[in-house]
């Protein structure tokens, strides 16, 4: 694996634009800052500024499930220069935890309460409050510039730069982080950010963006999101940005067959987390996404987490057989067998591995 991650010369997180050597914590924060600009340039597009928005409670329901979750139903509304769109958010409080909570806010593809990807009785049984709502209320998954999209930027406005979809689901959680800053019994030092596929290429980027979340938990994210992308094998830029352009800024097509010449890959993102935590999940048979080059960002990103006297990624640097699991270090990764899904015993590992690490 080192001998890989060598042949493929990427670019040095640890030189600064002037080709200085990143030697201290402080060198690096100048560094996080060159290394933000070029993926908002280049490949998300550029965080759009915090405009009003307000949360209404729709409905509070207590005692749910077996009898120990409180359940808020939230409406997050957001004004913009007489635009207007509702993000409803689905908060869930375990009632059988003394002190404060630590916290998952979750990006899902349904707004279904059960739902085949989030467990309620199971995450909130183990102590977990969950924020969670579907990324398709804030904005379609498609080239359609609407819902929250259409609030923050005029389609007419939209430029080369102008972010994409997965920088407005992105955006969308940072506000539930905000609402979240604002209640008591929440676990301010501890809040995950949780996703999966799409919604994990999401939730990296909206901890790399977002200092406040302690944790990223990545599911079986892939291209553009924890799996290096010069030489990987499944999806690749040209199949993503041909299927999904509106995920990403439109400059970001040009390096479509042409990932060696990008003056960034994906340990770049994985970086700006440093010196914080990250847990990333595969699949056996997620070929798609690479279950090799997402170990790769891992051990790529490793030397940053060293600058703050931190253990990053502590496990083999050689290809992993299902069923392994590194989750000693602040990089995180492990590999099971199955296919490309969250399941629970996904979400069993996230959790574990988030109380295991807790910041006290």
């Amino acid at each position: 694996m080192k001998q890989l991650l060598d042949s493929l010369h990427l670019p040095r997180l640890l030189t600064l634009h002037n080709n200085e050597a990143v030697k201290s914590q402080e060198d690096w924060e100048k560094r996080r800052e060159e290394i933000k600009e070029i993926l908002q340039r280049e490949e998300y597009g550029y965080l759009p500024p915090v405009i009003p928005f307000e949360v209404k409670t729709q409905e509070v329901l207590d005692k749910q499930f077996s009898g120990y979750v409180r359940w808020e139903k939230l409406k997050f509304s957001f004004l913009n220069h007489a635009k207007k769109h509702d993000v409803p958010v689905n908060v869930f409080y375990p009632e059988n935890v003394q002190g404060a909570i630590p916290f998952i806010v979750f990006l899902n593809f349904s707004s279904d309460i059960p739902d085949k990807y989030f467990y309620v009785e199971d995450v909130l049984e183990k102590g977990f409050g969950v924020a969670a709502f579907c990324y398709k209320d804030v904005t379609a998954d498609s080239d359609k510039w609407d819902g929250l999209a259409q609030v923050l930027y005029d389609e007419e406005e939209k430029t080369s730069t102008t972010a994409g979809k997965l920088m407005i689901w992105s955006y969308m959680a940072q506000r539930v982080m905000d609402y979240l800053q604002g209640v008591h019994s929440v676990d301010k030092k501890n809040i995950a950010v949780m996703g999966h596929s799409r919604l994990g290429k999401t939730a990296l980027l909206t901890a790399a963006l977002d200092a406040r979340f302690a944790f990223a938990c990545v599911n079986n994210s892939g291209c553009c999101g924890a799996a290096i992308s010069r030489g990987k094998s499944g999806e690749n830029i040209e199949a993503i940005t041909n299927r999904f352009p509106f995920w990403f800024c439109d400059e970001f097509k040009k390096y479509a067959n042409n990932e060696f010449h990008m003056p960034f890959d994906q340990h770049f993102l994985m970086a700006l987390v440093a010196p914080r935590k990250v847990c990333v999940g595969t699949a056996q048979n997620d070929l798609w996404a690479d279950t090799d080059y997402q170990q790769l960002t891992c051990i790529a990103t490793d030397e940053v987490y060293k600058i703050y006297g931190e253990q990053g990624y502590i496990g083999e640097y050689a290809s992993v057989a299902p069923e392994t699991y590194y989750t000693k270090g602040n990089i995180a990764f492990f590999s099971r067998t199955g296919e490309h899904f969250l399941s629970v015993r996904d979400w069993r590992v996230y959790m574990e591995y988030i109380r295991s690490h807790r910041n006290r």
